[in-house]
């Protein structure tokens, strides 16, 4: 479990992740306000709480590329 601030948006989330020796690999979870992927080495996808809302003001989508 981790606690993290987006750093597009300013939102403030927690994500699950469930670690399994030998079959942790890289798995995205995605910020619940603005949608921006973030990776996790983990067995399986975390899951993923908004604890506090975005604080840039903004309600665009963040636009993630196959290079994120």
């Amino acid at each position: 479990m981790s606690d993290q601030t987006c750093n597009h948006c300013g939102a403030r989330m927690r994500a699950m992740d469930t670690q399994q020796a030998g079959h942790n690999e890289n798995e995205a979870y995605y910020c619940p306000a603005c949608n921006k992927r973030f990776k996790v080495y983990a067995a399986f996808t975390p899951t993923v709480t908004l604890l506090s809302p975005r604080t840039d003001g903004k309600t665009d989508q963040y636009q993630n590329s196959e290079a994120d």
